[in-house]
């Protein structure tokens, strides 16, 4: 028995260690259009990553992009450098949970009456920061609202 969590000791060291050098091994940027297919794929929306982008798994997961983009029925969102830094614990419970978000150099667009993820999915942000943004908010029949 002590040789088996031993072993199972070792194990979780040796993942625990990979996704911490992963970042400084791997270039993500070789990996792009598949990491954007990835999110379009997980998000039901089109995202495209146009610029350099950088991940790190640990301690939270982050993503850093250059020419981000996301659209959706409901809108879209781009922004010249856009940072998203996932909630770990969230992520454990099955939850999207955004720490922090800051999007630099956006224009934001939404659809107030479409702005619905799909199958009730619920998204959270704990500190939104838009640097240099153009928030623009449209409903049917009135007039739209920028910002």
């Amino acid at each position: 028995m002590r040789d088996l969590l031993t072993y199972i000791g070792i194990a979780l060291i040796a993942v625990l260690s990979a996704a911490l050098a992963a970042p400084f091994v791997i270039d993500f940027d070789d990996w792009r259009p598949q990491i954007a297919d990835e999110l379009s794929s997980v998000s039901g929306a089109q995202v495209t990553l146009g610029g350099p982008i950088s991940m790190r798994l640990l301690p939270t997961p982050r993503l850093s992009a250059q020419k981000f983009g996301f659209a959706r029925d409901f809108g879209s969102v781009r922004a010249e450098n856009a940072f998203f830094e996932l909630s770990l614990p969230s992520l454990i419970q099955w939850r999207l949970q955004f720490a922090a978000v800051r999007l630099d150099g956006a224009d934001i667009s939404i659809a107030t009456d479409k702005a619905r993820l799909p199958g009730g999915a619920e998204a959270q942000f704990d500190r939104l920061t838009l640097h240099d943004a153009r928030l623009t908010l449209t409903q049917p029949g009135a007039s739209p609202l920028r910002l």
